[in-house]
């Protein structure tokens, strides 16, 4: 089934191995320049902040670029059980998508655009070994201390719910998951493969994190652009959210330049 919207057509896709599929929509651009790959948070922050993320890859295709939202497995529609897999596999399933956009595409490897852990993951894919460089990646507000998150998670769980032994804010949340969550620190990554990067960083992140990962990223010799925007964090109640179409204007307008 292929859906019809202004500028381009969006088909939903199950993809990637099929004893565990990975479910996906394809925003096809009527007249593409180049694509983009957008990678989506997980627990309670993917349902926040879908209605976010469906816009921008309709922007996206608009502007020129098909763009792939997915779900990662365990997650959304994608194959799997909430709280068997992590953040290894979810990478998995980073670079499965990027295979399936650019064959869906055929414009080559595509840029990537995360928020939250959606970003996380998007910029350890690209510091693994042996990763494909993208021409752009663009950091959304992206946990750079997993101890930190799971420290949030945990707290507004616990204001929202009390004391539930195994899930946070309704997700599963075991103590593999957790430790794997916990692991995760941005501040010693290495240098991504990518050609052009961009921290885009909200009211809803820690200023202090987000310095402390744009240093990392220099440090290893990474050309890092920084926008900030006054705008709360959209993505943490699922019953409250809005789209901030500024933030989505300014990541459609640099991923288009960056394909130029």
């Amino acid at each position: 089934m292929t859906i019809a919207t202004a500028g381009s057509r969006v088909q939903p896709m199950f993809f990637g191995d099929p004893a565990a599929e990975l479910f996906g929509c394809l925003h096809a651009a009527a007249n593409p320049v180049g694509s983009a790959l957008v990678v989506q948070p997980v627990l309670h922050e993917y349902m926040g902040s879908h209605r976010t993320l469906v816009q921008l890859a309709a922007r996206l295709a608009a502007g020129g670029l098909s763009a792939l939202r997915f779900d990662t497995r365990g997650t959304g529609d994608s194959s799997g059980e909430g709280g068997d897999s992590g953040p290894g596999d979810w990478q998995i399933d980073v670079t499965t998508a990027a295979a399936e956009l650019a064959r869906h595409a055929g414009q080559g490897h595509p840029s990537i655009a995360g928020l939250r852990l959606g970003a996380t993951l998007a910029l350890l894919r690209q510091c693994a070994p042996g990763a494909s460089p993208a021409p752009a990646l663009v950091l959304w507000d992206p946990i750079v201390s997993g101890k930190t998150w799971v420290a949030e998670l945990l707290a507004l769980h616990r204001e929202r719910f009390g004391e539930i032994e195994g899930e946070v804010v309704g997700f599963p949340f075991g103590p593999t998951l957790r430790a794997q969550l916990e692991a995760i620190d941005l501040r010693t990554v290495g240098r991504p493969a990518v050609r052009r990067l961009l921290v885009v960083q909200t009211s809803g992140s820690a200023a202090d994190e987000i310095d402390a990962l744009v240093a990392r990223l220099q440090s290893v010799g990474t050309v890092v652009e920084r926008r900030a925007f006054d705008t709360p964090p959209f993505w943490r109640d699922p019953g409250k959210t809005f789209v901030p179409r500024a933030v989505i204007d300014a990541i459609v307008s640099w991923l288009k330049g960056a394909e130029a």
